[in-house]
């Protein structure tokens, strides 16, 4: 016997023939003996085989003289069997393994012998060693005494649903127990006579498993005679008509599926519609073509009319019809639809078959010429060619459509999953080499389970077209190392599941929905096994990127892969775990050790001992070990990203899988943070994978992070757990250059906005007050307006900013005293009484001495005289200001300027030292806000500073008293002190229009317009909270009269002051008192018209003015007590009246 290939030469034979008994109606004798003797030439007087069917392992053979005989296929329990240890499945298709039927028996009772099989011919076991096929049953079915008129068991039918045997036989069909094949009570099961052919209906042989049942579903039984066609229903109570069509016809063949009849006759095809009344019967195809006669085979001794009889079949699945044309030449298979339509494509035979078989991939036909030719059901493509064994006198191609199952390797419990602890790590005697590649051995030889639905029989022998299982053919090709040719198999099965998956069943097909749900599962259960497999073996030869794909599409389970890789941290999360995985890979599950030490292995089985000193210190093989663990990283970073995306796009997380999330996005988070260097999209995909929603362990990737330096990642972590001090370290140290992270933005503003939100007082002055270095009006901002502003002790905190920076400090101490203001000012208007709040005042008085002092001290370090180097540069910038001043003050005519308002106009020369000019520029600034804070007023008594501590410093500081002389004299009004104060303004700065203004205001220097012009110059933040001169202390007259006995004091020595008190008494005449003046006005000086002369006449106006003033007041003092004294005189008369 042998075979060709065709396509498929890659693969094992779709089938291959098995022998089940040979004879199978001989006579007993000694098996050696049928060995020895070559086959008998010539007719045989041995009964003929007739008809066959069978399910699970059991076989019904019909025979010419009414004999059943019923065979047990089983394994032949030889001892030279070896013992397998492969690891297969056989899911799959799952209605094709049926479960083994228990043994019947006969009538008799008795168990024939079994018949003992060849010996193989050579060292490795051959196919028909391993079956042993033994008789259980050997019925006289139709009885006879005269061997002449033994009746012939033509169709042999069974159906276990029901437990029925049908026998057609010399046009009666007969209904027998499948048991022991007794006749059915005619009283429920009656002869039909007349019958030249039966048929059960095909979706008989498609329903789910038929033992699964207990009370299965009536089966419909096609029987046709030579006028009427009749539709009966079996069940096991009985048999019922339910149908009958009149058509006559010499049928020959049928088949039924559904209400659609193919029939045959000995020259044409018809296809019959059962549903229309009256059917619908339409011709196809004739069973030849051609009119010439074509010569007989030699070898062939049948008629020409046999060599074209009728060959059709029913397509599994489908709607379909394969039929056989004879051409001339050649014969043809036409495909048909149930309408009659041409369907697939067109078969071609080398000549008529004998018979034709159809299974759910191929087409099978029996030729005359010796052999089987197989074609893809798919493609019509010719595929297989087997060779006939030598003498067997072929018959047919038999439909054992229930399927029958050979002995062999069942691979089922191989599916089986299994308890796997991650704890259990490969024992250290295990062979290096454990799961090396090995070459085919014997045991690759042996022939794996398999299962048939098609017989070849001949004239007394049977044998079985065998189609190996699905993992039985994939587990071979594995077992000989060809992977490759393994997993396009399994490719090619995967693309037909995912076609039949995709097809929307019609609605004549739904009654096959459970099953071909089930037969996808099954299918792709072992499909995940397969490619679980060969991964394994891929990691074994370092084809990590051929094992990662495999294992992704096998659906394996992550941690497998994670734990070859020891120094993952997502190991501590599975370290514990148990998962489930297939009992035929535990095995080598167990044995696969780390992916360093399967490079290790591979490098030492290629290289050693070629390499030189040894693969561990070689440079090349140390090259190439680095290379293979990156690969290998890479490999399981692009496999884990892969699984990742699956999940999201099968709906993400869910509880049932989140502890193998966390493990996975773990895993991903470490692989991608040690690429941040080399690979920038990486770092990219790391910060979308955790800004989005993970299952991250993130006390397993804090320290991940940290190591491989994603600074910004981590503090982004850190703030969304709330967990402000560890994103704020961060952040400060990225900020100072203790960490450097180039995705850092040094964005402080994003900073702040948390401090304001924050409510942890602590951390909000930590980090306001280290901020305050880089950016003061930001820290400022924080300390001032975050919600814990109002629990910040003021002094404590300006203390802190002051040793940060000293800028900083007087900002805050502005802006805290603003807001204590504004705060006041809403207060004072709520009380009733109108007076604020002595606590909050106190408070602000302190703020604000505070702030002066902290000017003070700025300007005394500007203002610094130093023995070594002489006056600093701002000492000669301001007193070259005062002298410039005073000159201008002693100018005929004068600009009648304030000090202030030329101080306003003041600015740093311009010169190459920049560091002076800033120097410069910084005194301006601070000598402005000190006048600004200075000369604060309130509408009460009670000062805004401690003006003696301040007097003490301010009087302190080097230089000459012009200097600060405004300064002073603020200062000294606080304290009621208005001599030395005008005496500064007036005689030491010759700034008479300072004061003035100081008189005029109540001890107030600044005007409205040099308030704004001072907040201008010293920044925005720099406001005072004066609201204008004081209406309490000493008043206006009174302070222009001290004025005015300075000035007349002065003015002896000095024109300049004699002139100043000329222009005094012009402005302010109404407010010197006459008689005081003139005995103090030198009387060398000339009555000038424009200036004393309105000074004395407006003097005397106002002297004229006030005495008539108070001859007014008197009188109508005087009228009021003239009405007082009448009003009382009436009252006291009023009771003498009433008497």
């Amino acid at each position: 016997m042998s075979s060709t290939h065709s396509t498929q030469a890659g693969f094992l034979p779709p089938f291959e023939l098995r022998r089940l008994i040979r004879p199978v109606f001989a006579p007993d004798r000694n098996p050696t003996d049928d060995r020895s003797q070559p086959p008998q030439q010539g007719p045989s007087k041995n009964p003929v085989i007739r008809s066959v069917d069978g399910h699970g392992q059991l076989l019904w053979v019909g025979s010419n003289d009414g004999r059943v005989k019923g065979l047990d296929i089983k394994a032949h329990p030889a001892p030279s069997r070896f013992a397998h240890t492969r690891v297969a499945s056989d899911t799959a298709r799952l209605t094709d393994a049926v479960n083994p039927q228990p043994r019947p028996h006969s009538v008799s009772g008795r168990l024939s012998k079994p018949s003992s099989p060849r010996q193989p011919e050579s060292g490795f076991p051959s196919q028909e060693d391993i079956i042993d096929t033994s008789c259980f049953q050997d019925c006289q079915v139709f009885p006879a005494t005269d061997k002449s008129k033994l009746k012939a068991v033509e169709k042999l039918i069974l159906v276990p649903m029901v437990g029925l045997a049908i026998i057609l036989s010399e046009g009666t069909v007969t209904f027998h127990s499948i048991t022991d094949l007794q006749p059915c009570p005619s009283s429920s099961f009656p002869f039909i006579r007349g019958v030249s052919a039966v048929t059960l209906d095909e979706h008989t042989y498609n329903q789910n498993n038929i033992q699964s049942s207990n009370q299965p579903d009536d089966v419909l039984m096609c029987v046709i005679k030579k006028k009427s066609i009749f539709l009966y229903l079996l069940s096991m109570n009985g048999v019922q008509q339910v149908h009958e069509v009149a058509f006559a016809s010499a049928t020959f063949q049928c088949l039924l599926r559904g209400s659609t009849l193919l029939l045959s006759d000995i020259e044409q095809y018809y296809l019959i519609s059962l549903e229309d009344q009256p059917p619908q019967v339409m011709p196809l195809l004739p069973i030849s073509q051609s009119s010439v006669p074509v010569p007989d085979d030699p070898t062939v001794t049948s008629s020409q009319a046999t060599r074209h009889r009728p060959s059709m079949a029913a397509i599994p699945n489908s709607q379909e019809f394969l039929l056989a044309s004879h051409t001339g030449s050649t014969c043809l298979g036409i495909f048909v639809s149930s309408s009659g339509d041409p369907s697939r494509g067109t078969l071609e035979w080398p000549s008529n078959p004998r018979s034709v078989a159809v299974d759910l991939n191929h087409v099978l036909a029996l030729l005359f010429n010796g052999t089987i030719e197989i074609h893809l059901l798919a493609t019509q493509e010719l595929v297989h060619v087997i060779s006939l064994p030598d003498g067997l006198d072929p018959r047919s191609l038999a439909s054992a459509k229930f399927g029958i199952s050979l002995p062999g390797e069942s691979h089922t419990s191989q599916l089986n999953t299994v308890p796997f602890s991650l704890e259990a790590r490969p024992l250290p005697s295990c062979s290096p080499s454990s799961l090396k590649a090995k070459s085919p051995t014997r045991e690759a030889c042996l022939t794996a389970g398999t299962h048939s639905r098609i017989l070849l029989v001949g004239r007394d022998a049977l044998y079985a077209l065998a189609t190996r299982t699905f993992l039985a053919e994939l587990e071979t090709l594995i077992r000989q190392n060809r992977w490759d040719d393994a997993l396009l198999f399994a490719g090619r099965s995967s693309d037909s599941l995912q076609r039949a998956t995709s097809s929307t069943p019609s609605p004549t097909r739904r009654s096959q929905t459970r099953r071909s749900e089930l037969d996808s599962s099954g299918q792709v259960t072992q499909l995940h096994y397969i490619y679980q497999k060969i991964s394994l073996h891929y990691l074994v030869e370092c084809r990590f990127e051929e094992a990662g794909n495999l294992w992704f599409q096998g659906n394996g389970d992550p941690r497998i892969f994670i734990r070859l890789f020891p120094l993952l941290v997502a190991n501590n999360l599975c370290k514990t775990d148990t998962l489930k995985i297939f009992s035929g890979l535990e095995e080598m599950v167990r044995d696969v050790k780390s992916a360093e030490e399967l490079i290790t292995i591979n490098l030492v089985r290629n290289y050693s001992p070629h390499i030189k000193p040894d693969v561990d210190t070689a440079l090349p093989t140390v090259d190439l070990k680095a290379q293979l663990q990156e690969r290998a990283r890479q490999v399981l970073l692009r496999y884990l990203k892969r699984w990742r995306r699956d999940r999201l796009l099968k709906g993400g997380a869910s509880d049932s899988n989140r502890h193998l999330d966390s493990i996975i996005d773990t895993a991903l988070v470490q692989l991608l943070s040690e690429r941040r260097q080399v690979d920038p999209e990486a770092y990219q995909t790391l910060r979308q994978i955790l800004e989005r929603p993970n299952s991250c362990v993130f006390a397993e990737i804090e320290p991940v992070l940290l190591e491989n330096k994603c600074f910004c990642i981590l503090a982004e972590i850190y703030l969304k757990r709330q967990n402000f001090s560890e994103a704020f370290d961060i952040w400060a140290k990225l900020h100072d250059k203790v960490y450097e992270d180039d995705d850092f933005l040094y964005d402080l503003n994003r900073m702040a906005s948390v401090l304001l939100q924050c409510e942890q007082v602590d951390f909000v002055i930590k980090y306001a007050i280290w901020m305050a270095s880089l950016d003061r009006h930001l820290a400022v901002k924080i300390l001032v307006e975050a919600k814990v502003a109002h629990e910040l002790n003021v002094d404590a905190t300006f203390e802190s900013l002051r040793e940060v920076s000293q800028e900083a400090a007087e900002l805050y101490l502005e802006e805290a005293i603003l807001r204590d203001e504004c705060r006041e000012g809403v207060n004072g208007k709520r009380k009733s009484d109108g007076l604020l709040d002595g606590q909050a005042a106190d408070r602000l008085v302190n703020l604000r001495t505070k702030l002066i002092l902290g000017y003070l001290d700025k300007l005394k370090g500007l203002l610094r005289i130093s023995a070594e180097e002489g006056p600093s540069p701002t000492i000669l910038f301001f007193r070259n200001l005062v002298d410039e001043f005073m000159k201008n003050a002693e100018d005929p005519e004068p600009k009648h300027q304030s000090f202030v308002d030329f101080l306003l106009q003041a600015s740093p020369p311009d010169g190459p030292d920049h560091q002076t000019s800033s120097q410069l520029s910084d005194a301006l600034t601070t000598r402005a806000k000190l006048l600004v804070c200075l000369d604060q007023s309130d509408s009460n008594d009670r000062a805004n500073y401690d003006a003696q501590q301040i007097r003490s410093i301010i009087e302190d500081i080097g230089g000459s008293a012009e200097l600060l002389a405004v300064e002073r004299a603020m200062v000294y009004s606080k304290i009621g002190l208005h001599r030395p104060a005008l005496s500064l303004l007036a005689l030491t700065l010759k700034d008479i229009r300072s004061a003035e203004t100081y008189s005029l205001q109540h001890g107030t220097i600044l005007s409205s317009g040099q308030r704004l012009g001072l907040m201008g110059k010293g920044g925005r933040s720099a406001r005072g909270g004066g609201r204008g001169g004081r209406e309490t202390g000493e008043t206006t007259d009174t302070l222009i009269g001290i004025l005015f006995d300075l000035l007349i004091n002065s003015s002896a020595s000095s024109a300049s002051a004699a002139r100043q008190v000329r222009l005094l008494l012009a402005r302010h005449p109404a407010r010197i008192p006459l008689h005081s003046s003139l005995e103090r006005l030198p009387e060398n000086w000339p009555l000038d018209p424009l200036l004393l002369a309105p000074y004395l006449s407006r003097a005397i106006r106002k002297s004229c003015h006030l005495s008539h003033e108070a001859t007014i007041v008197k009188a109508i003092a005087l009228g009021n007590h003239i009405s007082l004294a009448v009003a009382c005189d009436d009252l006291l008369l009023l009771p003498s009246q009433k008497d």
